[in-house]
């Protein structure tokens, strides 16, 4: 009988608990309303919409495209959210964006989950400003450019050199002969090898396009200087374009608020972070139209 009356005492401790919480997380919610911040949700509490978040890396659309997509049809551009351990406001509109990052430093500083500082430690360069952001800078380039990387460079440069030698010995001893133009087959082992360490695609459907668009710019870079639409370098500024539409490495930037900011009538409360979107924008149906396919030539067409 007191084990049974134990469960119950427990029961309506959780219920009071839990409705306590109910009603101060409406009230959060509604002063949050009338200072302006935008809606959306913050999801459960503690977690916030993490998973949901981090699930949406399992997409077959560029992370995180999926929980962006559905957010926006419920809120809009611009919502509210709690990932990763703390509130968020996420914007996918290119005004808010622009303001958030020209204000860099006065209004917001660099803000990355912890889970990102703990792999990249908290004197990473992507939390650094300023002069010591520029140094910093200039000392991965200098790694970039050692004596130990280029011999590394220089190893897989030579393999594929000799690779290449030997084809034309296989063909030499058939009687043929063959002609070989060098500078062609220099520039063609090049173009495979950066390609190979820069991006790690190997000889394929995939290279061959990028092949045939690099092409395209390279036959840009030595032409009259004339941006007409049809002209070779308006042609080949198209191709950089989509490519930084379409590949840009950094699909969103994280900042955190250090004062209530107010822009385009949505409050950034202080202390909160603010996730701002770029892939969103550059795969927005309504920006583009048919965002996920590869066409510089929509830029000819000025859309």
């Amino acid at each position: 009988m007191m084990m049974s009356w134990a469960w119950v005492g427990f029961w309506l401790l959780v219920a009071i608990v839990g409705g306590w919480y109910w009603v101060w997380w409406e009230r959060e919610k509604e002063r949050e309303r009338k200072r302006g911040v935008p809606d959306g949700s913050l999801g459960w509490p503690f977690i916030g919409e993490t998973l949901d978040f981090i699930s949406s890396g399992q997409s077959s659309k560029p992370v995180p495209m999926c929980f962006m997509d559905k957010k926006r049809s419920l809120y809009g551009k611009v919502f509210k959210s709690h990932i990763l351990g703390l509130p968020m406001i996420v914007s996918m509109d290119g005004e808010v964006n622009k303001a958030v990052l020209q204000n860099d430093g006065r209004s917001f500083v660099p803000y990355y989950p912890k889970t990102i500082m703990e792999l990249f430690g908290e004197l990473s360069i992507i939390t650094m400003e300023g002069n010591l952001h520029r140094h910093m800078h200039g000392l991965v380039g200098g790694f970039l450019k050692s004596p130990a990387l280029k011999t590394r460079f220089a190893r897989e440069f030579e393999g594929r050199i000799r690779a290449v030698m030997a084809e034309w010995e296989v063909v030499g001893e058939g009687g043929g002969g063959r002609v070989v133009h060098f500078q062609d087959v220099a520039r063609e082992v090049t173009f495979q090898m950066l390609v190979r360490v820069l991006l790690g695609i190997e000889p394929g459907e995939r290279y061959k396009y990028l092949k045939y668009e690099f092409h395209e710019f390279i036959k840009g870079l030595i032409c009259l200087p004339v941006k007409f639409p049809g002209t070779r370098l308006y042609k080949s500024l198209k191709v950089i374009s989509e490519t930084l539409r379409m590949g840009n490495i950094i699909n969103a930037v994280w900042r955190k608020a250090l004062k209530d900011v107010n822009i385009k009538g949505y409050l950034i409360p202080k202390g909160w972070g603010i996730l701002t979107s770029f892939s969103s924008i550059h795969l927005d149906e309504e920006n583009y139209e048919n965002p996920y396919k590869f066409n510089p030539w929509r830029w000819e067409l000025g859309r």
